[in-house]
C-alpha cells in the first residue's frame, strides 16, 4: 500500500485488546496515513493482535507497519517495517521481504543517519522527539534546522513524532513535513476519530 501524507498512528499492542480495536476503529474513521504496531507485543498473543489489526486497517485501505520485528512482515502480510535504529543487516533483510515493502527509520539530529536512509532507499524517516514526551523519552529533542537539512538530503517522506499534541502542533509551522506521528494524543482520547480529524485540520494549516 502507498504511504500517504497526514496522521501516522502508533499503537501500543499491550493495551487491553477490545479497547485497542475499538479505539483503532474510531481513529481509522478519522483517516490515517498509516498504523505502526509497537514491538512490545504480549507474549502468546502476537498473531491474534497483528492479524486483527491488519484485517481492520485493510478495510480502510491503511498500511500497517511493524516496529523493528521485520520477520513479521511476510508472516502477517504487513506493508512495511519501521526501525528505531539503523539495522546492520539491511541487505540480507531486503532479500527476505517483498519488493513492495515500506521501510522507515527513526532519526534525530544526525545527518549521517538521514543520508543512510536515502542511500538505502527508505520510503520515510520519522524525527524523534520534537517535544518532551512520555512515549519518546529516550530521544533527544529535534532541532528544526535538522528537518530543513533532511529535506535537502532525503527524497522520501518526512514525519515528526514525540509530544505532538493539539497544543504543540502549531509550533511545526514552516517545517517541510509530510505528516505527524502520534501515540497518546489519539489513543488516550475518549474520541479518537475527532482527535484525528483535529490533527488533520491543524496539519493543513502548517
Amino acid at each position: 500500500m502507498e504511504l500517504r501524507d497526514g496522521v501516522y498512528l502508533v499503537i501500543d499492542p499491550s493495551l487491553d485488546f477490545p479497547t485497542l480495536l475499538t479505539k483503532l476503529t474510531s481513529a481509522l474513521e478519522g483517516g490515517l496515513a498509516a498504523v505502526q504496531i509497537w514491538d512490545h507485543l504480549p507474549e502468546g498473543k502476537e498473531d491474534q493482535i497483528i492479524s486483527s489489526v491488519v484485517r481492520l486497517c485493510a478495510s480502510y485501505h491503511v498500511p500497517v507497519i511493524m516496529n523493528n520485528k521485520w520477520s513479521f512482515v511476510v508472516k502477517h502480510n504487513l506493508a512495511g517495517v519501521h526501525f528505531d535504529e539503523i539495522p546492520v543487516d539491511i541487505a540480507s533483510i531486503r532479500t527476505e521481504l517483498p519488493n513492495s515493502t515500506l521501510y522507515g527509520l527513526t532519526t534525530n539530529n544526525d545527518i549521517e543517519c538521514i543520508q543512510w536512509a536515502e542511500q538505502h532507499r527508505f520510503q520515510y524517516i520519522s524525527f524523534c522527539s520534537m517535544f518532551p514526551s512520555s512515549t519518546a523519552n529516550s530521544c533527544d529533542l529535534v532541532k528544526p534546522e535538522s528537518i530543513h537539512l533532511a529535506k535537502q538530503h532525503f527524497a522520501g517522506k518526512i514525519f515528526v513524532s514525540g509530544g505532538i499534541t493539539h497544543q504543540t502542533i502549531s509550533r511545526l509551522t514552516s517545517l517541510p513535513l509530510n505528516g505527524v506521528a502520534v501515540v497518546s494524543g489519539i489513543m488516550s482520547s475518549d474520541d479518537p476519530k475527532t482527535a484525528v480529524l483535529t490533527y488533520h485540520e491543524q496539519y493543513k494549516k502548517l
